[in-house]
């Protein structure tokens, strides 16, 4: 287990109807919000809103879920009570 609550609820703004442990989130089918950052560059400086490169992260190879694995640069799971502002 992770000891995080998530938030079980009908959709993203709607009152939470039940929090329930991170981990077994997917094991009930119970929706999970995450956040998420990527990155990109603009390496011809001419045509700046043309990315030419993207940014990847790699997992850890310890982590208990897809280690070693490609991933975002940035990411997690939305906890109960946060709210994106």
């Amino acid at each position: 287990w992770r000891d995080e609550t998530f938030a079980v609820r009908a959709s993203f703004h709607a009152p939470p109807r039940l929090l329930i442990e991170r981990a077994a989130a997917p094991l009930f089918g119970a929706g999970a919000y995450g956040v998420f950052l990527n990155g990109y560059v603009c390496a011809d400086e001419t045509d700046p809103s043309r990315p030419t490169h993207l940014w990847l992260g790699k997992r850890a190879g310890n982590k208990p879920t897809w280690p070693g694995l490609l991933d975002c640069v940035v990411a997690g799971g939305l906890a109960a009570g946060a709210v994106p502002r």
